[in-house]
């Protein structure tokens, strides 16, 4: 007979999931950052179906996706579409997973799973009978600080180890069904034990949640999407707001992070270039610039002290070529240089006159702030807008395009 707490488990766990015991699996930290970041919650999409779990939808912010994030998922993405996923994807709101978890009856297991690259490199000689060597190895160790004290703050109830066990993939492995169909025989409680099994692993597969470090750049699931997810339609519509609302523009898009420092002066000086053959000498033509990038715009760099800042959470290194490039590009913008006459803007000051002209703009305080909604909202306001695209030959990144919606 079970206890009193127990049955009201079962009850409080079926009103939730539909089932008891609630499977779940809480993707903890995506280590990708956006635009690339969806590609990973849906490998955690196709791990969670493959286990029978329910997927719980993370927090995102400042560019990543993971439960001890600020803001909610829908924004950024638009959440409807998990619902319409095909074959479908059994999602649960990150509020509703964290009221289960502080309030459940009985106290939920938890186990921290991590997905990594192996950087040693090489492949061990004796061969783990549950893996066959071949494409990853089983490590056991502690929790990495950051994932313990997310769990520490966000989960109380569900920090019970500081353990961890370690799914370390070697480097350049293709997508294939020899990663996947290992790795889900090892993770998956309908399979029958295995005799090498650790007790560590044991508990894992029985565990209430499968609390997720995913610090992988490659996909190991092949198979198509399951969700074509898009961007939150309030940034979508946001955008066009401001596409409209700033008039005749062109736009660039330029990521310094991954251009060669040594080419950055060089790839500056063409984009001047580009710009005064764009622009032309035609004065009815657009006079303003619209500057999207991973580093401090030329309209927000002080005109007497300059201060190295980057807006990507990737952008470690930032040198001096990157201001150096950056001064190249606000010189051309004075007078005597070859912009002289045309106007630099970018998203917050956009979003400031969009606000002063037309009112509240219906998000949350600090939303806009966010610099993964900033990103995304650069890429909608270029790439949403209608005209033509020209790249700079030998930047890859870079993209000059002309908004005309008024022109």
């Amino acid at each position: 007979m079970l206890t009193a707490p127990a049955a009201d488990a079962v009850q409080f766990d079926e009103s939730v999931c539909g089932s008891f015991p609630c499977r779940f699996l809480l993707p903890l930290r995506i280590a990708e950052q956006e635009p690339k970041v969806h590609l990973h919650l849906h490998q955690l999409a196709i791990l969670a179906s493959s286990l029978n779990r329910t997927l719980v939808l993370p927090n995102v912010g400042n560019n990543r996706i993971g439960a001890c994030s600020k803001w909610p998922l829908d924004s950024y993405y638009d959440v409807d579409l998990f619902r319409s996923a095909r074959p479908a994807i059994n999602a649960l709101p990150f509020t509703v997973f964290d009221s289960w978890s502080k309030t459940r009856p009985i106290l939920p297991t938890s186990r921290v799973v991590s997905f990594s690259v192996n950087k040693s490199g090489g492949r061990d000689s004796l061969s783990d009978p549950l893996t066959d060597g071949d494409d990853f190895i089983i490590d056991y160790g502690l929790a990495d600080h950051k994932v313990a004290s997310c769990l520490h703050s966000k989960f109380p109830r569900l920090h019970q180890s500081s353990s961890m066990i370690s799914f370390r993939f070697y480097h350049n492995n293709p997508t294939r069904p020899s990663i996947s169909q290992p790795l889900i025989r090892i993770l998956s409680e309908a399979v029958d034990s295995v005799e090498y099994f650790s007790d560590e692993l044991a508990a894992l597969r029985t565990s209430d949640v499968l609390a997720i470090e995913w610090d992988l750049r490659h996909l190991i699931f092949p198979g198509p999407n399951m969700i074509d997810l898009q961007y939150s339609h309030a940034l979508v519509e946001l955008a066009e707001r401001l596409a409209s609302f700033t008039g005749p523009y062109i736009a660039v898009y330029w990521r310094l992070e991954r251009v060669p420092v040594e080419n950055l002066a060089w790839c500056a000086a063409s984009l001047v270039s580009t710009l005064r053959s764009v622009l032309g000498d035609d004065d009815s033509g657009p006079q303003l610039v619209w500057f999207a990038t991973d580093y401090h715009t030329p309209s927000e760099q002080p005109s007497v002290v300059k201060t190295k800042s980057a807006r990507s959470g990737t952008f470690q290194a930032v040198k001096p070529e990157h201001e150096e490039a950056m001064n190249i590009i606000q010189d051309a913008f004075q007078t005597g240089g070859d912009l002289e006459g045309y106007a630099t803007t970018e998203l917050p000051s956009q979003i400031k006159r969009l606000k002063m002209f037309e009112g509240n703009v219906q998000f949350e305080e600090g939303v806009l702030e966010d610099s993964g909604v900033s990103g995304i909202l650069d890429k909608l306001v270029v790439d949403a807008v209608s005209g033509v695209c020209k790249r700079i030959q030998g930047l890859q990144q870079d993209k000059v395009r002309l908004h005309d919606s008024k022109w």
